[in-house]
């Protein structure tokens, strides 16, 4: 046992001060680690903001699989939980520095062993099948035991899926609840979040475009997850975007936009990137005056609907083009001459970074 494990206060039907009395605990043994450490797991099951500390260990307690929970202080009196689907064998040796010295790891004690390791075999969730400490998991599934939705279409690529390509449904770390895209395992694993063509009404309003997103099925032409869902995604990682163009003169040709992230909805969702040159055939699409934000029918918030009379990504000079029209679209090409684009695919591939 490691001197920090003895000096982990060990509390029984709850935890000093932090989980005293909370009737929410089922397990009757829990370990608080000294502050300003805390587990890493980079498969952590779900990060959330609670109320209090005993808010946090209680869903741990309430939740197949958490094998402890980091808390941090937030904002507003709040506190952010983190619950994790592995434990530390060394108790608090095998944990590592806390961003803040307030932070501190919270564990099952039971999943604590004084005693030489036994070999036992992983209980694995969703189809996962065992090897070793972990389990191979589906493509759908991720984390040590397959016990959560995968983060997006490059964590199961990451993992050695190539097949087969499809819809699957992700749950990005900030999302309340999964929701379908289009996996493509080659080139690092594509996330396809809009697939639209010229003949369809992507000018819709705020609510639709925000929450709802276009179609069902993202397989088949015409589907927008939504902004929302957008945000979640670039927020927990760096991405690369691809938009493939598809038009009568220049069939599946790339537009690449680097550390590609979409801000919060208090930001209207505005962009920031870095356009990928050299690019042969066309120009960047958005406006180089920022920031560049979201604007629809219902909210106007630069007063480019209005005069654009269609949804969209603009500068705040309303400069650039729309992807969200009724219909058909442009691309401006290297000639100033807008293409007409026939069909069009947001392609996000991770690029870099643990997932946060």
């Amino acid at each position: 046992m490691g001197l920090a494990l003895l000096h982990m206060f060990v509390i029984f039907l709850g935890l000093h001060d932090v989980v005293k009395g909370s009737e929410a605990i089922k397990s009757a043994l829990y370990g608080v680690c000294p502050k300003g450490l805390i587990l890493k797991d980079d498969d952590h099951m779900q990060q959330f903001t609670a109320s209090s500390n005993v808010e946090c260990v209680a869903r741990c307690s309430d939740s197949a699989g958490c094998h402890g929970v980091n808390v941090c202080p937030g904002e507003l009196g709040q506190v952010s939980c983190t619950l994790t689907g592995k434990s530390s064998p060394g108790g608090c040796d095998g944990l590592t520095d806390a961003p803040s010295p307030l932070c501190f790891h919270v564990q099952n004690v039971p999943e604590i062993s004084t005693e030489a390791p036994t070999t036992t075999e992983v209980e694995c969730q969703n189809g996962g099948t065992p090897a070793g400490t972990r389990c191979d998991c589906p493509a759908q599934y991720s984390g040590t035991n397959c016990q959560r939705y995968i983060r997006d279409c490059s964590e199961p690529y990451a993992n050695g899926v190539r097949s087969p390509e499809g819809v699957y449904f992700i749950q990005p770390v900030s999302s309340a609840q999964p929701f379908r895209v289009y996996c493509n395992f080659v080139w690092g694993g594509l996330t396809y979040v809009l697939r639209r063509t010229d003949t369809s009404n992507f000018n819709q309003n705020w609510t639709v475009l925000k929450d709802e997103g276009i179609g069902q099925n993202p397989s088949v032409f015409d589907y927008f997850a939504g902004l929302e869902n957008m945000h979640h995604l670039t927020k927990q990682a760096t991405y690369q975007l691809t938009l493939m163009l598809f038009s009568p003169l220049l069939p599946g040709h790339p537009v690449v936009y680097d550390n590609f992230t979409v801000g919060a909805e208090s930001t209207s969702y505005a962009i920031s990137y870095t356009f990928h040159e050299p690019n042969v055939h066309f120009n960047d699409l958005f406006s180089a005056l920022k920031p560049v934000k979201f604007s629809a029918s219902d909210n106007d918030v630069n007063n480019c609907y209005g005069q654009k009379g269609m949804a969209g990504w603009y500068g705040t000079d309303c400069a650039g083009y729309t992807l969200f029209s009724n219909g058909a679209f442009n691309w401006p090409d290297k000639q100033a001459t807008d293409q007409w684009i026939t069909r069009l695919d947001f392609r996000f591939v991770r690029q870099s970074g643990d997932y946060v």
